[in-house]
C-alpha cells in the first residue's frame, strides 16, 4: 500500500495572524482528531 498526502492552502488575502485548524481521522471506526494553529507572518 503506498503513502497517501493531503495538503491544503490557506488564502489570508494578506492577512497576518493565527488561523485554527483541526483535522479528523477516522479508521476502523475510531476517530483521532489533532486540532492547532497555523500562523502566518
Amino acid at each position: 500500500m503506498g503513502n497517501t498526502v493531503w495538503n491544503g492552502r490557506v488564502e489570508t488575502q494578506g492577512a497576518f495572524a493565527s488561523y485554527p485548524y483541526s483535522v479528523t481521522v477516522t479508521m476502523s471506526g475510531k476517530a483521532m482528531t489533532f486540532a492547532s494553529y497555523l500562523k502566518v507572518v
